[in-house]
């Protein structure tokens, strides 16, 4: 029915939504999938109905994980990933045999977009002043 009524109320609901981003869409729509699912889930175990509530909670964790895995992670993974933006910086302000070192942040992922040789982990203040002093000579 709602799919038969979106074309109509398109025009009356748009301007209320143009606003989200495409994040937003997604979280909007996998949090009601996941709340419609759980109601009808918690509705049919009320009626006693207990292989369709088993039934439609499979089928709504299903969708829900092809949800987040398809839409979800791949929106959230640019914003919370920080190796990409820091290899891409290192790389456009470095030269390749420039080496890099590391100290309180380290990724194996960042070696992968770096495209050079492994950095050097600093453990403490004083690694990275002797590593600092290394590097400049």
């Amino acid at each position: 029915m709602l799919l038969l009524l979106g074309p109509m109320l398109a025009p009356r609901i748009d301007p209320l939504l143009a606003p989200l981003s495409s994040m937003q869409w997604a979280g909007l729509i996998t949090g009601l999938w996941v709340l419609g699912t759980g109601l009808t889930v918690v509705v049919l175990q009320l009626r006693e109905q207990w292989l369709r509530a088993t039934q439609t909670a499979l089928l709504g964790t299903v969708v829900t994980l092809l949800l987040l895995w398809g839409w979800v992670i791949p929106l959230t993974e640019p914003i919370i990933k920080l190796s990409p933006p820091i290899a891409q910086a290192i790389r456009t302000h470095t030269a390749d045999e420039v080496p890099v070192g590391v100290f309180g942040y380290y990724e194996p992922s960042l070696t992968l977009y770096l495209m050079r040789d492994r950095p050097e982990k600093l453990g403490d203040e004083a690694q990275v002043l002797s590593w600092l002093s290394r590097a400049t000579r």
